[in-house]
């Protein structure tokens, strides 16, 4: 019962930090997408209904609803017939701290003493294969833009990318290019015009991941709202 006690409280603790340093990403897993919620290698379950939206862009441009498959603790989709881009939005929802030190999962104006809390938002694009309209922003709040296509490149070569916010450049922005085999790496840094080249680590899946947070539009709900946004492809293995 006592570890239980403080196995609690440590997850109370690093709740908020756990908002926003997770991602949301596309993968191939037993012949569908699924949607992996996660950071680095580790993936966790979570409430498939923080999924908002789930667009296919079979051109990369004339986007439509894809339907999901639940599965209690995730959720997957079908794998396109034609090479798209996917994009995906998470609403992992707001979490404030109590006078107390706690971390609860619900807006400052919910939580008797508030301290501090935000709302922490997941953006993902997924290219199955090459896309004619790479360097075409899709109109997520925080996005990684490929500037070349990635399936004409392989593990080593290195990516040209954009990160919008908003839909503006986001200078100084940090892109981790190894979401989930090396988030501890140095980043890539953008420049004023949120470009940056980014090194392709893997022949086979690539997770690129940036974060930014901004103030929160409702002050009584949150201080902030953190943004996570993720780039994922899958580079194929030679003679394949």
């Amino acid at each position: 019962m006592k570890t239980s006690l403080i196995l609690t409280a440590l997850i109370a603790g690093l709740a908020p930090a756990a908002a926003l340093a997770h991602g949301v990403w596309l993968q191939s897993q037993h012949g569908e997408l699924a949607v992996v919620y996660g950071h680095g290698a580790e993936q966790d379950s979570y409430d498939t209904t923080k999924i908002t939206s789930v667009m296919v862009c079979p051109d990369g441009t004339a986007c439509v609803k894809a339907p999901l498959n639940q599965h209690g603790s995730h959720a997957t989709l079908a794998v396109p017939e034609a090479p798209s881009v996917i994009t995906v939005a998470f609403d992992n929802g707001f979490w404030s701290k109590d006078a107390a030190g706690e971390w609860h999962n619900m807006p400052k104006d919910a939580v008797a003493g508030a301290t501090e809390g935000g709302q922490y938002l997941k953006h993902a694009i997924y290219l199955t294969g090459p896309v004619a309209s790479v360097g075409t922003p899709l109109g997520q709040v925080l996005e990684i833009v490929p500037l070349s296509d990635p399936y004409a490149l392989k593990a080593g070569d290195e990516l040209a990318v954009q990160v919008l916010f908003d839909g503006a450049p986001l200078a100084g922005a940090e892109i981790v290019a190894d979401y989930v085999n090396a988030t501890d790496a140095a980043a890539a840094i953008a420049d004023a015009e949120g470009k940056a080249m980014v090194v392709i680590r893997n022949q086979g899946l690539n997770v690129l991941a940036v974060s930014h947070a901004a103030p929160h539009a409702d002050a009584a709900k949150a201080d902030e709202t953190g943004h996570t946004a993720t780039l994922s492809f899958m580079l194929g293995h030679a003679g394949e």
